[in-house]
């Protein structure tokens, strides 16, 4: 790693790693020359290298050799750490005394809550609930808040207990093993009513957990038992609500299970939802608020489909119940069908916090332009224009102004940073970071600049971008909410592969940049929820498919690794450009949604402006995602020194295409309309 070669700035830069608690003859050898005599320039290296000959002695087993090691290092800043994992490989043996030692020694490290953590776990095995309670400072783990409970009613507190289990109960989720017993003993105290089991069980079947539901009503009375038993059939086939006999009384609960059945509807087929309400409005006298929850549905899903109907559903909404989402639907809608008015109407009806962000202020401008109103055009195209954004590249394209590229590093003294750098947690991190234990080092750094504020967070960004920590400099950047420093913001991070990948493939590289920095944050080992996987976030089945298209072997924790995942990412983003005529907008959506869904949010017939097919992809996280990476591409031609291309040049417009099959890299959430 670039880290690991020699310092780009003075000499004396090594100090950073010193610790106060170091020995005297170690905190000379950090602050000696690089050119210094063998001995002094391996002190720190002999140390590390002990520290990770102990990590490995204890993940083997070894106890004697580590602890004949990690003697020897109790002036090593990384020193806690050994502690820490030799604590949490004998939990079974410790005792409260040497638990709150460490985390009194050692609360304010990120060591303190996952010990503690795993400390409470241990208490509430062993039932040792009196101790549980001394050691419980509150938790959002309903795990840890259900082993609490239980720790109050074999206090006697029972009141308590019987309190936090119902806030626990009524969930639409099966909550952790843990809250049984304290479930068992509440209903055994009467606590579990009929009602309250009822009333989960309908938060199960609206969340469509009928694995739940089903459960919930085995002691209720036969006749609820079939009705949630219809409520589920009604689920997996809402057609039945048509004619159901059973559904046919007009009462409270049929109501509710012919709601869900046309919501299920109009997720599918906005169509014959609609159809299908106008004679069971009538039917049965649904609330106000059933009523809203239908026409909203109906709304939305006539509008992630494009359909013009959607604006007459919208229109139904009470204006008090218009929420940023379902106006800024409306507006979408009335973008895709090329009704400026009722785009005009529509973002008026905003609340006005959303009106006056960037996004809304331009699509009213481009609503202007379209109704020949260039005078209100070109005054909100201007003063967009002096924003770095999408939405102002967007605005400077309309009016043929330049980019706002204004580029201001950090100006901040090297002694304020080798001052932050000398703090325990930082050398930590660093220490950390150098040994390649990277996961620790993010904990370390993250839980460090959690406290910081503003000004120290500038510095922190800059010690990082200094340690080519590139992952961490830009986050905390963000953090201080300081984005002008355009260098740190868009690192120039394995530019050789990169740059090697792009001319293989004839890509731009900026394209390439701009997917990593998106996806990643150039964080090389991360993995999502989805199960993608580092810098480019490949999924496992992408990357098998690649290696055999490629006739290569492939380990899937090699594309942890930045140089095989950005060969993999790119020859998949030229493989995605290809399939879609070589438009990079579409191409961008599919490499994020996959390109199935791509090819189902074209248009069915004609043309549609990018700008407006972006903005109005189902997908927010897609569309998020687009506009970024369009951006991202304007600062990497600036950080390459490459002409800018401008946005109007890189986003054709979008046409109805070949139909195209598959999904090999969906890394979307499924089902993330909104």
């Amino acid at each position: 790693m670039a880290v690991d070669a020699k310092y780009s700035r003075s000499p004396i830069w090594h100090q950073r790693i010193a610790i106060t608690s170091l020995s005297v003859m170690l905190f000379a050898t950090l602050l000696s020359p690089l050119h210094a005599s063998e001995p002094e320039a391996t002190a720190l290296d002999q140390q590390r290298s002990r520290f990770l000959h102990a990590k490995k002695a204890l993940e083997h087993g070894d106890r004697q050799q580590f602890f004949k090691t990690a003697a020897t290092l109790k002036e090593y800043p990384l020193y806690p750490y050994l502690t820490y994992w030799q604590l949490l490989d004998n939990l079974g043996e410790q005792n409260s005394a040497s638990i709150t030692a460490f985390l009194e020694q050692h609360r304010d490290t990120p060591l303190a809550t996952p010990l503690r953590v795993a400390w409470l776990k241990q208490l509430a095995r062993k039932q040792r609930w009196q101790e549980y309670l001394n050691f419980y400072h509150g938790s959002n783990r309903s795990e840890l808040r259900c082993y609490a409970l239980r720790a109050q009613l074999h206090s006697g507190d029972k009141a308590a207990a019987w309190a936090g289990a119902e806030k626990l109960w009524l969930v639409g989720y099966s909550q952790n093993e843990a809250c049984d017993p304290l479930f068992a003993a509440w209903a055994k105290a009467g606590g579990i009513t009929d009602a309250l089991r009822w009333r989960r069980t309908e938060l199960a079947m609206e969340r469509g957990n009928s694995a739940l539901a089903s459960y919930l009503v085995q002691p209720l009375d036969k006749q609820q038992q079939q009705w949630v038993e219809l409520w589920k059939q009604v689920h997996r086939d809402p057609e039945r609500i048509r004619n159901e006999k059973a559904l046919r009384q007009d009462n409270a609960r049929n109501r509710t299970l012919v709601l869900h059945g046309l919501i299920r509807i109009a997720r599918r087929d906005a169509v014959a939802a609609a159809e299908l309400w106008s004679s069971l409005a009538k039917r049965y006298n649904f609330s106000a608020a059933q009523r809203y929850r239908l026409q909203k549905s109906v709304a939305m899903n006539f509008a992630f489909d494009g359909d013009a109907r959607a604006l007459h559903w919208f229109s139904l909404l009470p204006g008090n119940r218009l929420t940023s989402t379902t106006a800024g639907w409306a507006v979408r809608t009335a973008l895709r069908r090329g009704d400026w008015r009722n785009t005009l109407r529509w973002i008026g009806k905003l609340p006005s916090r959303k009106r006056l962000s960037d996004q809304w202020r331009y699509w009213q401008a481009r609503a202007y332009e379209a109704l020949d109103q260039k005078f209100e055009a070109n005054a909100i195209y201007q003063d967009l224009s002096h924003s770095r954004t999408y939405y102002g590249f967007l605005a400077a394209d309309r009016t043929g102004a330049e980019y706002n590229l204004d580029n201001t590093p950090l100006n901040i003294s090297d002694e304020a940073v080798d001052a932050l750098a000398n703090k325990p947690a930082l050398v930590r991190a660093h220490e950390l970071f150098r040994l390649k234990l990277t996961r620790e080092a993010r904990r370390e750094w993250d839980y460090a600049v959690a406290k910081m504020n503003k000004q120290q967070r500038l510095i922190a960004g800059k010690l990082a971008d200094d340690w080519q920590w590139h992952d961490r400099a830009l986050l905390t950047l963000a953090r201080a909410n300081h984005f002008d420093d355009l260098d740190i913001r868009f690192p120039l991070a394995h530019s050789e592969t990169i740059e090697r990948e792009a001319s293989k493939h004839g890509l731009d590289p900026e394209w390439i940049y701009a997917v990593a920095r998106q996806e990643s944050a150039f964080i090389e080992d991360v993995r999502s929820s989805a199960g993608a996987m580092g810098l480019m976030q490949l999924m496992p089945g992408t990357g098998r498919t690649i290696a055999r298209k490629l006739k290569t072997k492939l380990n899937l924790d090699e594309l942890l690794k930045p140089e095989t995942n950005i060969r993999f990412g790119s020859y998949y983003l030229q493989q995605v450009l290809s399939r879609f005529d070589s438009n990079p907008v579409l191409a961008t959506a599919a490499y994020n949604a996959g390109p199935h869904h791509v090819e189902a949010w074209k248009p069915k017939q004609g043309k549609l402006d990018a700008d407006i097919w972006i903005d109005t992809m189902p997908f927010y996280e897609t569309r998020k995602y687009v506009r970024r990476v369009m951006a991202y591409t304007v600062f990497y031609d600036q950080r390459l020194q490459r002409p800018i291309t401008r946005l109007r040049d890189r986003m054709p417009q979008v046409s109805t295409e070949r139909e195209v099959i598959g999904c090999d890299n969906c890394t979307a959430k499924q089902g993330g309309k909104g």
